[in-house]
């Protein structure tokens, strides 16, 4: 393509302008530690090519590493960074390579580094570095914490494709979520997800998805089993996985799964973004919680398919994801997060992408191809539906956060509100639910005269409130609530309503 004005022009070139590159920065690549993981005893070579790329046999002119010391919680409290010059390269094999040697460290010590090189004046590094090569000293082994941390926007593990042991708890076992593609010889395995404690705004970095090349060697692990694994670790991208390549401790069950981490979208770390600005890698909002159990509170579906907003049928956007806020405004502007579909329950939002078998541009009953992976989708979440939680794991593919629900229990209780056309009722009302008894499904019917203030409630036999359905303003109109009670027992319940000074209570009946 044509550049103008450019410094040098091209000879006997068609376009006046076109350049030519004068001289090429060197080439920085196969970075390489050893001893790794390193402990407290261990001098670390790294090793390293640099070169011309336009002629490969040409080495750089020089070239140093850059490197300092700190801990996790300050990355430059230790040490500075520091100028180690290197030798001249030397043939190892077929390659050459510049070596070089870091000191041995004491416990903890967060070491980073990168590489500079000059190639006829011009200058390369590699990488950057703001997003250095890192490790931390551990006489133990680096734990799961150690693995997943990292303070470096990029997302990446400093232990990638390194041998280590992790434990935790599996909170997520192939039963539990489909259609998560591994790499590795057993590309598109289901995945485990394990978990060392429960999430918090402190309790962080300690979730990584596991899967092993060896059929049968995790597979079996199910939801609550304690577990230690050692494996490499895949850790090249903000999802940091392990191939899990033996099991070194297992207990059946028996320990308290972690609890979901109740995460917020109206205070800090706000989890959740807009379709028009989605967060990148390396947000600090998600990337600590990556591979771990969250929650999020009475929310509402205000995107049927968060790929596809406008709600046309469509060939291309089928992935099945929905998108979830803490306010009803239908815009690409407001903030929530995306649901993917891999788990194995009966949920399902995303109409463009509807779960009928032979329907035009459908996944059919069991997406993805092979047969029975996620399990039938039979309950569509209508759009503007209120949750009065979802649960996932927090997971990163095709360039977007979003949760993982497993099974149906992560989901709570689903409640939808639609308001009848060219209803202008005279007083309030609150009419007896229908059906009743129900099981699992009733629909509520209400009428507001005049602007107001609306709460729905539901009590249990003893006057325990078990779920507020509507907590909002309202205009004039005629309103039917579903609400699906199949986290309930059966028994009788009552439900309130009240809008301004007016307040009803009915009784209706769960029938299972």
């Amino acid at each position: 393509m044509p550049l103008y004005p450019g410094p040098k022009e091209l000879k006997n070139s068609t376009y006046p302008g076109d350049i030519s590159i004068d001289k090429y920065g060197p080439q920085i690549a196969s970075i390489k530690r050893s001893p790794t993981p390193p402990k407290t005893t261990d001098v670390v070579t790294i090793t390293y090519k640099s070169y011309n790329p336009a002629v490969l046999t040409q080495n750089a002119d020089s070239s140093v590493l850059r490197y300092r010391v700190g801990t996790q919680t300050n990355i430059r409290s230790i040490l500075p960074w520091q100028r180690v010059k290197v030798n001249t390269p030397t043939n190892v094999g077929a390659d050459t390579l510049y070596t070089v040697q870091i000191p041995a460290k004491a416990e903890g010590n967060f070491v980073s580094y990168f590489v500079e090189s000059w190639l006829g004046g011009v200058y390369s590094a590699f990488p950057d570095s703001s997003t250095p090569e890192f490790y931390v000293v551990r006489d133990a082994g680096p734990t799961l914490y150690d693995v997943c941390f990292t303070p470096f926007t990029d997302g990446q593990s400093g232990f990638a494709y390194d041998t280590v042991t992790v434990s935790g708890v599996i909170v997520a076992d192939t039963s539990d979520i489909k259609d998560i593609a591994t790499r590795g010889g057993r590309a598109n395995t289901p995945l485990l997800w394990l978990q060392a404690g429960t999430g918090s705004t402190t309790n962080n970095w300690r979730g990584i998805q596991i899967w092993s090349p060896t059929v049968g060697l995790v597979d079996t692990l199910k939801r609550g089993d304690s577990v230690s694994v050692q494996g490499s670790v895949y850790g090249t991208s903000n999802r940091t996985q392990l191939a899990v390549t033996s099991i070194q401790f297992f207990k059946r069950g028996g320990v308290v799964i972690p609890a979901p981490f109740v995460r917020s979208m109206s205070s800090s770390p706000y989890f959740d973004y807009s379709l028009s600005n989605p967060a990148i890698i390396g947000n600090t909002a998600f990337q600590p919680w990556m591979s771990m159990l969250q929650e999020l509170q009475n929310v509402y579906v205000i995107y049927r398919n968060a790929d596809n907003i406008a709600d046309i049928p469509t060939s291309t956007a089928v992935y099945g994801e929905f998108f979830i806020s803490n306010l009803t405004t239908i815009s690409a502007a407001a903030y929530g997060v995306r649901v993917n579909d891999n788990g194995v329950n009966h949920y399902f939002a995303d109409t463009n992408s509807i779960y009928i078998s032979g329907a035009t541009y459908s996944y059919n009953t069991t997406h993805p191809n092979t047969a029975g992976m996620k399990g039938n989708k039979t309950y569509q979440i209508p759009l503007l539906a209120k949750l009065s939680y979802i649960r996932g794991m927090l997971d990163f593919t095709n360039s977007n956060y979003k949760l993982e629900p497993r099974k149906d229990d992560d989901f709570g209780i689903i409640t939808s509100v639609s308001m009848e056309p060219n209803s202008v009722p005279n007083r309030f009302t609150l009419e007896q639910n229908f059906p009743n008894p129900f099981n699992p499904s009733t629909t509520i019917r209400y009428t507001v005269p005049a602007k107001s203030m609306v709460s729905l409630k539901i009590y249990n036999i003893i006057g325990q409130q078990v779920e507020s359905l509507i907590n909002m303003e309202q205009g004039v109109g005629t309103y039917n609530v579903q609400y699906n009670a199949s986290r309930l027992s059966t028994g009788v319940y009552f439900y309130e309503l009240r809008a301004g000074d007016y307040r009803d209570v009915k009784k209706m009946l769960l029938l299972k």
